[in-house]
């Protein structure tokens, strides 16, 4: 099972395949959903060092990433030529440039009391880098942190191949138990067979991908 320090050693090896570099067109066509005022909190958990933070940024709102590796950290805002403040919390630090902020620490590690109030998550690849087993502990944990007012932006992908993660799919009911109490909206699925060839290698040879916009 993916732990911290497999996670931390796929960045160390710079064995990242899974990393996009252009932003995900289906973030810039579905985010307008969300319908947020400018200056709301984005959230988003295991962030790499993803172009979205950037993007969304450029929206003109507040931007949280949740990263555990700092090599992911530095590499995204030296890729940017964006200078960061780094600031020393006990347990963890931040990475921050005017709107973006990205906190290098285990998810799991951390509370309500580490965030501001969160009026959006934006889930492109959390869910799925975890297993099954983890997902629901997942969940629970990132929406105590979050608090009750929160929409969900999510990404996920489904197949009937039999792989060993990561990624690790959901099942559309699989998601419906995790977020039993938001009102689910499924806006896009798309069928893929040109696969990744760090995808094919794990057995894929068919994946859905799907967006979920969710509600409370």
């Amino acid at each position: 099972m993916p732990d911290n320090n497999f996670w931390l050693k796929v960045w160390e090896n710079n064995d990242i395949p899974f990393h996009q570099d252009d932003v995900k067109s289906e973030l810039i066509d579905f985010f307008p959903l969300l319908n947020l005022q400018k200056n709301s909190n984005i959230l988003i958990p295991l962030c790499g060092k993803s172009k979205d933070l950037l993007w969304l940024s450029e929206q003109g709102h507040q931007i949280i990433g949740i990263e555990i590796s700092p090599i992911a950290c530095e590499n995204f805002f030296t890729e940017n030529n964006i200078q960061p403040s780094v600031i020393k919390k006990p347990s963890y630090l931040i990475y921050q440039n005017d709107n973006i902020r990205i906190i290098c620490a285990d998810l799991f590690q951390l509370t309500k009391d580490d965030f501001p109030t969160i009026h959006a998550i934006y889930d492109c690849k959390a869910l799925i880098a975890l297993p099954p087993e983890m997902k629901k502990k997942y969940v629970q944990h990132l929406l105590q942190c979050v608090g009750p007012e929160i929409q969900i932006l999510l990404f996920n992908i489904l197949t009937d191949d039999k792989v060993q993660g990561p990624p690790f799919p959901s099942s559309d009911a699989e998601i419906e138990m995790l977020y039993s109490d938001f009102q689910i909206s499924k806006i896009k699925e798309e069928c893929h067979v040109d696969l990744q060839d760090h995808l094919i290698k794990k057995g894929y040879q068919k994946i859905y991908e799907s967006v979920f916009l969710m509600k409370r």
